[in-house]
């Protein structure tokens, strides 16, 4: 009876939760220090994913790092960027401890040579004809 109770209270201290985080459309800008557009095609899809355990709340192994994920994402393809990404949280809690990962997925691109010239790099705001 005393391990039934045990067991019991173990399983009430796991859990799991994902958590979507956020859509972007590319991890790093897809225009040009000069102001030109890099041109690119897709390669293929990918997932990436980092993450750590804490082994009783602040014993950290490892660690989650976005830009980790992302370039494990890439590797598999050799490609330079990541466009269309998603990316998620998953989070599991254990009895002696905890797990994070994050996992980014998306359409690994290669930059080809030629580049398009976006003229006038200015950005036009919105502007209010009468501020309060």
């Amino acid at each position: 009876m005393k391990i039934l109770l045990f067991f019991f209270v173990v399983v009430m201290f796991v859990g799991c939760a994902t958590i979507p985080q956020g859509t972007t459309p590319s991890s790093s800008p897809l225009v040009s220090e000069n102001g030109t557009v890099k041109t690119y095609e897709i390669i293929g899809n990918s997932e990436g994913s980092a993450g750590h355990f804490t082994l009783f709340g602040f014993i950290p192994f490892g660690r989650t790092d976005i830009d980790e994920a992302i370039q494990d994402a890439l590797a598999p393809y050799k490609g330079d960027n990541l466009i269309n990404v998603h990316y998620y949280v998953n989070s599991a809690f254990y009895f002696i401890g905890n797990s994070t990962s994050i996992t980014v997925k998306g359409d690994v691109i290669k930059y080809t040579d030629k580049e398009k010239v976006t003229g006038d790099k200015k950005q036009v705001y919105y502007k209010p004809s009468n501020p309060i």
